[in-house]
């Protein structure tokens, strides 16, 4: 697992520039050295990481990387903006390219391993309480838990879930899953709690973020609701 500090944090973003204007808005470019995919990338100690995994990494604490690949929503690929990045397998990060290179639609994709069909009886099955986990999902369906969490966050299939209550799918789901209290969170599940009263009680992100020692876009993405969502 990769060792970084808050200090390594500031150097990254220190090196970010927003792009407010044109095709590429809201994309964040760095001025660090980009590699022959036009990834960006970071050093820290030892380690060099391509900035977009770093971005995502430090936005989303709690979440276990091991083996998945961060895949780009803007398909720029030098973007390292934490809100256009999702995490998936190789073969996920794939099939999205083949997606959005074709028109075609889901059942109409070669590759595709789901239909329609299949799609929206996940959805009735768990709106029904018949599946209530992420696992079970899996399981009875016999796809990856990577692809479940596309479908629910609306990244793949979104023509057949549109015509469902995705926030409530994915609150029934988010239930069986662990809450913050693992190795690799940096907060206690009693910490989101009281870091969203004092982002309510009006108190600033970087006050808080400097309380626990992180940086505030750490803070931000919890008062968005970008993480930690499983904590009630």
């Amino acid at each position: 697992m990769l060792i970084y500090t808050q200090e390594d944090i500031d150097r990254f973003y220190n090196k970010i520039i927003l792009i407010t204007e044109g095709i590429d808005k809201e994309c964040w470019k760095s001025t660090l050295y980009k590699d022959s995919h036009n990834h960006v990338r970071y050093s820290i100690g030892k380690n060099n990481i391509e900035g977009h995994r770093f971005s995502f990494m430090i936005n989303n604490p709690e979440i276990n990387m091991k083996g998945l690949s961060v895949c780009h929503s803007c398909d720029n690929p030098w973007c390292v903006n934490p809100d256009h990045l999702w995490l998936g397998t190789h073969q996920d990060n794939m099939n999205d390219k083949i997606n959005k290179n074709r028109q075609a639609k889901g059942s109409q994709i070669h590759l595709a391993k789901l239909n329609e069909e299949i799609i929206e009886n996940m959805m009735e099955d768990i709106l029904n309480g018949i599946v209530k986990r992420v696992g079970d999902t899996s399981k009875k369906y016999q796809i990856s838990v990577e692809t479940i969490s596309q479908i629910i966050n609306k990244r793949i299939w979104t023509h057949v879930t549109k015509n469902y209550d995705m926030v409530k799918i994915k609150n029934i789901l988010i239930k069986g899953r662990l809450g913050c209290n693992n190795i690799n969170s940096k907060f206690a599940d009693q910490d989101i709690r009281d870091i969203r009263i004092r982002l309510k009680n009006g108190e600033s992100q970087s006050s808080i973020a400097k309380s626990y020692d992180v940086h505030q876009t750490t803070i931000g993405a919890i008062n968005t609701g970008k993480t930690y969502t499983i904590v009630i």
